[in-house]
């Protein structure tokens, strides 16, 4: 985000569940924004994945829901009855440059195993994602949707398929045309080339 002047301090709370993966990436993008806003303090609410949902959910019902946080559809449903999110499209209209990012994923367009309700909860995101785009477009706000194939990274899902379904992961990664799975390096980029 580029550098904003603001009259006063302000402390943004930010919610993340933490995998192994990600507790760099997430320092990294949280010294960077910082970096770039001085004028905003980042307060960091972590926990694992285990617990990440339920502290979420407490706090959105007890009306201390933090200003960001990490959602998963399957969790949607909670946040929307509590009226726990934002309609950043006012926000975004006024940037006169706006851009949404949504991650679906390629389980959307093809079946992987066997039909899962997460393939459908994903093509969904597209069909938001094109339905959005045409009611923004007008706006000056772009809205694209990021499809990744698999993505193995230390402690995702890919980790514990190698190592408990080995037979699986070597024929995915068989079938890859660059020989090898996404990386999220891989992912991030073509998000920064999108925003």
């Amino acid at each position: 985000l580029p550098h904003r002047a603001s009259a006063q301090a302000t402390t943004l709370r930010v919610a993340v569940y933490q995998e192994p993966a990600r507790v760099d990436v997430q320092k990294n993008f949280i010294d960077a924004f910082q970096a770039a806003n001085p004028d905003i303090t980042v307060a960091l609410e972590s926990a694992d994945f285990s617990t990440y949902y339920t502290r979420l959910n407490t706090n959105l019902a007890a009306g201390r829901a933090p200003d960001v946080f990490m959602m998963s559809g399957a969790y949607f449903y909670a946040g929307a009855m509590r009226n726990a999110f934002k309609d950043l499209g006012p926000f975004l209209e006024q940037s006169g440059s706006g851009s949404v990012i949504l991650m679906s994923s390629t389980a959307a367009v093809e079946t992987f195993i066997y039909p899962q309700a997460f393939n459908a909860i994903k093509a969904a995101i597209i069909t938001y994602s094109k339905q959005l785009s045409q009611l923004w477009a007008p706006k000056q706000i772009r809205v694209n949707t990021v499809c990744p194939g698999p993505i193995a990274y230390p402690g995702g899902n890919w980790s514990t398929i190698k190592r408990d379904m080995p037979e699986l992961y070597d024929k995915t990664l068989s079938e890859m045309p660059l020989g090898r799975f996404g990386a999220p390096e891989d992912v991030a980029r073509s998000m920064v080339f999108l925003s």
